[in-house]
């Protein structure tokens, strides 16, 4: 099911990023607001992990005694008829103060325990019948999940063995790591003491959003790149769990001011500060982590692109000369175009990832470039001959679409030939562009 609006709203997320409180108005603001939306109600929220030392321990490892009664005082047997049930505990059968139950009385469970709170009002289990009695294995207190407790008044309380190492998000992130005062310490740590930016993300604020929102396999999208503290926040995270997430950073050719510090370095925009921190952050991440096994595989590379108009001349439909108009199709690239852009328009045209890897081969000295292993080859010089189609279509039995430009054969003859040639060596896709 997927819904949309305002049903997408999962929660308020409050981190204390200044606890001193920025005081240039009348009220001094400490905290930041975190929105957190959901694409549908399939969501589910990574919990995060948390530092735990259990105080008892069976066959299984580790756990705390965790209470089954749900304390919820607006559920009873009259809404949630399904969890209101009995246990029965056997009290003759003890060990460190725990007994076992069962869901069937018998001549040795024979206290009846059902969920009723310490005014004696009803409440309910947490847990069905069904999932209860997956989790009780008769009369063995080391393999059942669930046992009893006699609480000081003589009555008994059910308890699940909980050896969770994770909890939810709250609500509130106060930490000390997630102050601005942290993001402004790392910057300058990376900028050899300089600080570039005004009061940038905490590098903890972000990995830990990273953390719940996403896996190790996502990418993640930043608007608003900045100063790239989400490009150095997923580094990070993939260097300490091993996952292998990518980003994608967004930020407008905003110039740095003229008498700024980060100007005066030679830093003319903020998307050269962003990027000069992601290479900087990158180095850091794999020397900080140095002594961790496969460290030398992470990945802390990037592509980086501006977004401009099409590299591939378009018709020009207000044209007052025909023939001119012609003339200009007969050339496929712009004249201030690249092929190396002409190559990464087609792949994203093709909807193929562009941050695959991408080398440049030389047959005959025509520039030929290729995606992850010959996947894809294109080629936009001109005059290209059979042969080097030939040539191009038996670099890899992996080659599925080859792409020149529609003014790079010699003649339509060696155009046609080019299309059988490629179907004889299994070639799927031809695209003249």
């Amino acid at each position: 099911m997927t819904y949309s609006g305002g049903g997408n709203f999962e929660g308020l997320v409050i981190p204390i990023s200044n606890p001193g409180g920025r005081d240039y108005k009348q009220i001094a603001i400490t905290h930041e607001y975190l929105l957190v939306y959901a694409k549908s109600d399939l969501l589910e929220l990574n919990e995060l992990a948390k530092e735990i030392s259990f105080s008892k321990t069976d066959s299984l490892g580790g756990y705390e005694l965790r209470e089954l009664r749900n304390r919820n005082p607006k559920f009873h047997s009259g809404n949630r008829p399904n969890l209101f049930y009995s246990f029965f505990v056997n009290p003759q059968n003890m060990i460190d103060s725990c007994c076992p139950v069962s869901l069937e009385r018998t001549d040795d469970f024979k206290i009846e325990v059902k969920p009723y709170n310490s005014a004696g009002s009803e409440s309910i289990w947490r847990w069905g019948k069904q999932k209860a009695s997956e989790n009780i294995i008769f009369n063995d207190i080391d393999k059942s999940q669930i046992v009893a407790r006699q609480k000081a008044d003589g009555n008994w309380n059910i308890y699940e063995k909980n050896r969770r190492e994770t909890s939810k998000a709250k609500s509130v992130w106060n930490e000390t790591f997630m102050r601005t005062e942290d993001g402004t310490r790392l910057i300058r740590d990376l900028f050899d003491g300089k600080s570039y930016f005004d009061h940038p993300k905490s590098i903890e604020l972000i990995k830990r959003s990273v953390s719940i929102g996403s896996n190790k396999h996502d990418i993640i999208l930043d608007f608003f790149s900045g100063s790239a503290t989400t490009a150095h926040a997923v580094m990070k995270l993939n260097a300490e769990d091993g996952g292998n997430r990518r980003y994608i950073m967004v930020q407008l050719p905003e110039k740095t001011p003229e008498d700024h510090e980060a100007r005066k370095a030679g830093y003319e925009s903020i998307a050269e500060i962003g990027k000069e921190r992601i290479r900087r952050a990158g180095e850091k991440i794999k020397e900080e982590f140095k002594d961790k096994e496969g460290i030398e595989n992470l990945d802390i590379g990037f592509k980086a692109f501006k977004l401009n108009e099409s590299n591939f001349t378009a018709w020009n439909t207000n044209h007052s000369d025909i023939y001119g108009a012609i003339s200009e199709m007969k050339n496929t690239l712009m004249g201030s175009s690249s092929s190396e852009d002409a190559f990464y328009e087609v792949l994203l045209k093709l909807g193929i990832d562009i941050s695959l890897p991408v080398e440049e081969i030389d047959i005959k000295g025509k520039k030929i470039y290729s995606l992850a292993g010959h996947y894809v080859l294109a080629c936009f010089d001109k005059n290209l001959s059979l042969d080097i189609i030939e040539e191009m279509a038996r670099l890899s039995s992996e080659t599925e679409t080859i792409v020149v430009s529609d003014d790079v054969f010699k003649d339509n003859l060696t155009k046609l030939n080019a299309e059988e040639t490629l179907k004889r060596n299994h070639v799927k896709f031809l695209r003249v562009v």
